[in-house]
């Protein structure tokens, strides 16, 4: 049960502003278009390991934007393409300078390290641009992915509280989550909690669906996202933001960036605080959070041949929490307490690249960190987990082309990685655990285009682990640009293994009287495949993407009890399985108008038949993103709906696993912004527009009805144009 509030000055404000720029909406829609839907394809980092050749000096372009295969339902704006555009490129267009980040010319341009171009990988996937989190204003990373093709977001606190993704009814530590290149998943769970992680200073999310160990390791079973931060390529600029509204919600933020090719960088602090909402359904204590974090990111070149990029990352969250409780006979839920939690991540990197023979042949040396400190202030006392890993190597790429021979493109990718982990755990009582692990992998990517029509990727990985027995792991994709000019149609398959190795809590975490290690675990493995074909209209403007995908999962490691109520951790007998459809399709009605639809039907059931819980078998979105009054007002309204979805509750006073089913519910949120003149613009936004109560997780209360509303300035360069 929630508390009704009144809303103050400042969120009656952004209510206000919201319904303004709503009815400006009526403004006279004019015809469709046909022009500008030739499209550039969208580069992709996370789908090669390729060391990324040195940037080429370009003059600036108006590009259009382009909706990626089954991206979040907005437009997007993306960097120049490193080849021409070709007819099956896919996705509505809105022609955008690229000098823009986006919809707002005083965007920071999103910009591509590396990689590969989208319609040439047989990889499922997903890119998200800075440019639709700007234009839905998800101030999360996690509320940016929500309801995504084949994606599951579950969060158990408030804002700022544990939040998990499962990509394709995996495990949450199934998804292994990368920060400009850097893993950052927890080694102690082997999860990353997307609870802190402000999305304001993000240019690209990539969602990878499918097994992806043959390039990554563990922890990609289910796929990678690959969250890849702006890098201040540009003019020289300062951004100013501050928002307010609901839940006394107060946040502000700054961020310099600038420079060329030659040199570039970005620094950005942003802090968030709420006193929030209760966690509990029945309590009325407020459980709030305040946020930190800290970006800086560039580079410079030394030569024109030799490149070095540095990056740093610090995100701290602070919160509320409640213990779970309930009389005998009863499922325990939340119960207002005076518990916190404390969670603390850095990433840190470096990269010198240097490239030879005219960029044919790229060496890369990288060195990266990772530590995270997560802290619980409980009635049972203080108890923290400490964990770190450093990972470095080398990786180099050779690029060749046979013009006689099929007019083919040639990439053979090598990477040598040495990776160690530690955690130290401090339990409130009793002894702790301080352990580490370490593994070398070697990893060999091939890819071939045919005629710029037909592709084919193929990687092997081999591990040699410290603490388990060592793996071989590989993945094969492949895709082709059919059709005409009229219709592009561009089918695209995956197959692959994958391997997730136990995490060093489950190895060998120990907490008195609650928990032993098992230092014997096996690592879980999965195979898996997916199917799918593109179609694409570029003169309508319309894009459709159906893709169905099938994965198993072999020594499952689960909980098991032992004599005293002492639990360990075990490989499960069985296979379980997940299958299911991913269905996403767009729409560029007219040059302002972009309507787009997702929906996923996932069927993820347990060894014994049951289904997996905190995964919904239909989810899906709907989303209409309008710019209008010459480019200044944008209106973006998002639905997204989760069916009934399997949960697991605890039956008191043993805490015994109860089955139980939440219900169906709609989200429906409302954006809208107006630049009132250059680099100054307001905007207000509504979150859970009609009020729904739901549950994500049994037991935990969510937020209701929400009003924020804002002021964003920029100062920039006089011209406004990047240096080139």
């Amino acid at each position: 049960m929630r508390s009704s509030k009144r809303l103050s000055p400042l969120q009656r404000a952004g209510l206000c502003a919201t319904c303004t720029a709503a009815l400006l909406a009526t403004h006279p829609v004019p015809s469709a278009q046909a022009q500008g839907t030739q499209l550039p394809g969208v580069v992709v980092e996370g789908a090669t390991i390729a060391v990324p050749p040195a940037r080429r000096r370009t003059r600036q372009v108006t590009i259009p934007q382009t909706q990626p295969q089954a991206s979040a339902p907005a437009p997007v704006a993306l960097p120049a393409p490193p080849v021409s555009p070709s007819p099956q490129s896919t996705g509505p267009a809105t022609p955008q300078p690229i000098a823009t980040g986006g919809g707002q010319p005083t965007g920071n341009p999103p910009t591509v390290a590396g990689g590969i171009r989208r319609d040439e990988t047989g990889t499922s996937l997903t890119v998200v641009t800075s440019d639709q989190i700007a234009a839905s204003q998800a101030r999360f990373a996690a509320d940016a992915l929500r309801a995504l093709p084949g994606v599951s977001v579950n969060r158990t606190g408030g804002f700022g509280g544990l939040t998990n993704i499962r990509l394709r009814g995996a495990e949450s530590n199934h998804t292994l989550v990368l920060i400009d290149g850097i893993v950052a998943n927890d080694s102690a769970d082997g999860a990353f909690d997307f609870g802190g992680l402000l999305a304001g200073d993000i240019a690209r999310i990539e969602i990878l669906r499918g097994p992806q160990s043959g390039l990554f390791g563990s922890n990609a079973l289910g796929g990678v996202i690959n969250i890849i931060t702006k890098d201040g390529r540009g003019p020289a600029r300062i951004t100013l933001r501050t928002e307010g509204g609901s839940f006394d919600t107060a946040a502000a933020g700054v961020s310099l960036s600038g420079g060329n090719d030659w040199a570039h960088g970005l620094i950005a602090y942003r802090a968030r605080t709420t006193n929030g909402f209760d966690l509990s359904p029945i309590g009325r204590e407020e459980d709030g959070s305040r946020l930190a974090s800290f970006v800086a990111r560039g580079g410079f070149k030394l030569a024109p041949n030799l490149k070095i990029d540095l990056t740093a990352r610090n995100q701290v969250t602070r919160g509320d929490t409640d213990g779970q409780s309930a009389p005998a006979g009863q499922l325990a839920i939340a119960t207002d307490s005076a518990d916190t939690f404390r969670y603390d991540l850095w990433v840190a990197g470096v990269n010198v690249r240097y490239d030879m023979f005219g960029d044919r042949l790229t060496h890369n040396l990288f060195f990266n960190r990772r530590m995270t400190d997560r802290t619980n202030v409980s009635s049972f006392g203080t108890s923290s987990n400490d964990s770190a890993t450093t990972t470095y190597g080398y990786a180099g790429t050779l690029r060749l082309r046979t013009r006689l021979f099929a007019a083919a493109s040639h990439t053979l990718t090598w990477k040598l990685q040495q990776e160690d982990e530690s955690f130290k755990t401090t339990p409130s009582f009793g002894a702790g655990a301080n352990e580490g692990r370490s593994r070398l992998a070697a990893i060999a990517q091939y890819r071939i285009g045919i005629a710029k029509r037909a592709f084919v990727t193929a990687t092997v990985r081999h591990d040699d682990n410290e603490t388990v027995p060592d793996f071989t792991t590989w993945r094969l994709s492949a895709t082709a640009k059919l059709g005409s000019r009229r219709l592009g149609i561009r089918p695209h398959a995956s197959v692959g293994t994958a391997v997730k190795l136990p995490t060093l809590f489950e190895q060998f975490g120990f907490v008195p009287g609650f928990f032993q290690p098992n230092p014997n675990l096996e690592p879980e493995e999965s195979f898996g495949f997916d199917v799918g074909v593109e179609f694409t209209v570029p003169q309508a403007g319309i894009v459709l993407d159906v893709t169905y995908f099938n994965q198993d999962l072999t020594n499952k490691i689960g909980s098991q009890t032992l004599p005293g109520f002492i639990s360990t951790s075990v490989n499960q007998p069985g296979t379980s399985t997940r299958e299911g459809v991913e269905v996403a399709a767009s729409w560029k009605v007219t040059r302002g108008l972009l309507l787009s639809a997702a929906y996923t039907y996932l069927d993820a059931r347990e060894a014994n038949g049951q289904r997996e819980v905190r995964r919904a078998p239909h989810s899906g979105r709907f989303d209409l993103d309008y710019t209008f009054d010459a480019e200044r007002a944008r209106l973006k309204l998002s639905a997204a709906y989760t069916h009934d979805t399997p949960d697991v509750a605890f039956l008191q006073p043993f805490f015994t696993p109860t089955r139980v089913t939440l219900d169906p519910y709609w989200l429906v949120s409302v954006a809208a912004s107006y630049k009132l003149r250059q680099g100054v613009s307001v905007f207000g936004r509504l979150e859970n527009a009609f009020d729904v109560d739901y549950q994500e997780v049994f037991g935990f209360n969510t937020p209701g009805f929400a009003a924020y509303a804002g002021l964003k300035v920029t100062f920039e360069d006089a011209d406004g144009t990047p240096v080139r």
